[in-house]
């Protein structure tokens, strides 16, 4: 049935014809909002000219007429020209039994770190099948793993001029499931990313400020302030940077009585609040408390905000290498979730 599937005349014919429409392909097949304003105006340009020639034809000189349709007619040679070379054939996913197996002894070799077993397996399914784009994809994520990232570059550009795995070919998979041509429906990817979804590799039990605990009803302004029931509040799931917020000043929503008893830092935590210094408490603390890390006494041998607004950003862990909880690895994932 696959082997049918992979022609999908009907879909691929409508999914052509949104070339024809200046930015309809970006808006549609990329989810572009300036793809969304072009193919706007191109539709007010196009109005404006069956205005002119038609129907204001008392109040518009011909030569004005012939100018709004020779700019509109540029518009959209230009755009069509352009989105053509953008958006060649989709890549697609659907494999016989040869490449099907041939894929999941790839990513098998992938998972155990058998980067020659991996390739190899890859190169084969992408001679037998150019237009695969799962393969193409894992492709691209082991010549990266192997810093090989010229040829991990060129691999991942090549995905990224199709519309693999985006919302197209996920409604063209939809709408196969939906008529019967497909056994089984798709997740869309611009799904929310959801806690429990995070917690699924990243939940930890000496999490020192786990999501569950802020839905406690003592925590309900400072939530109102920022939502720390959700992780997507300061981070993007697998971005390089570690931390989203422009200002590390949170920890004021509930710490701005705090008090510390035999308090052990040479300048209070009083006067540090007092001072409105919020900036310093990520000096100290780390906020989820993971790492095997002893804090300072002194405020000179804390950590300098520079120095943590190059961790935040992706750079070198400051606070240490040890660290008590580490994240289920993709390959963990899969035996824990799907075996």
């Amino acid at each position: 049935m696959d082997r049918v599937l992979k022609g999908s005349p009907i879909v691929s014919f409508l999914r052509s014809l949104t070339l024809f429409w200046p930015g309809l392909p970006w808006a549609w097949l990329r989810g572009s909002w300036g793809g969304l304003v072009l193919a706007t105006a191109f539709a007010i340009c196009l109005n404006l000219c069956i205005m002119t020639a038609w129907i204001w034809t008392d109040f518009i000189e011909l030569e004005v007429t012939f100018g709004i349709w020779a700019a509109t007619a540029i518009i959209w040679t230009v755009s069509t020209v352009s989105a053509m070379s953008t958006f060649p054939q989709p890549l697609l996913n659907y494999r016989d039994e040869v490449t099907e197996k041939l894929f999941i002894d790839a990513r098998d070799a992938y998972l155990a770190g058998d980067w020659l077993c991996a390739e190899t397996r890859l190169q084969t399914i992408l001679t037998l099948s150019p237009t695969d784009g799962e393969a193409q994809l894992l492709l691209g994520t082991l010549l990266r793993r192997v810093s090989r990232l010229e040829e991990a570059k060129k691999a991942l550009e090549k995905l990224a001029r199709s519309d693999a795995g985006n919302l197209w070919q996920q409604a063209q998979s939809n709408l196969q499931h939906s008529i019967g041509l497909r056994e089984n429906s798709v997740a869309f990817g611009s799904l929310d990313v959801e806690t429990k979804k995070c917690l699924a590799c990243h939940e930890r039990d000496n999490d020192r400020h786990p999501t569950h605990r802020f839905l406690e009803t003592k925590y309900k302004e400072a939530v109102a302030k920022i939502n720390t029931t959700s992780c997507i509040t300061c981070h993007a799931e697998h971005n390089a940077k570690r931390l989203t917020l422009s200002k590390v000043d949170y920890c004021m929503h509930c710490h701005e009585d705090l008090t510390v008893k035999n308090d052990p830092i040479d300048i209070s935590h009083e006067t540090l609040i007092a001072a409105e210094k919020w900036d310093t408490c990520l000096q100290c603390h780390d906020f989820h408390g993971n790492h095997e890390y002893k804090t300072p006494k002194l405020m000179k041998d804390t950590l300098s905000y520079e120095t943590l607004e190059v961790y935040f950003d992706g750079g070198k862990d400051p606070y240490s290498r040890k660290k008590k909880f580490t994240a289920l690895s993709e390959k963990e994932w899969i035996e824990k979730f799907l075996k």
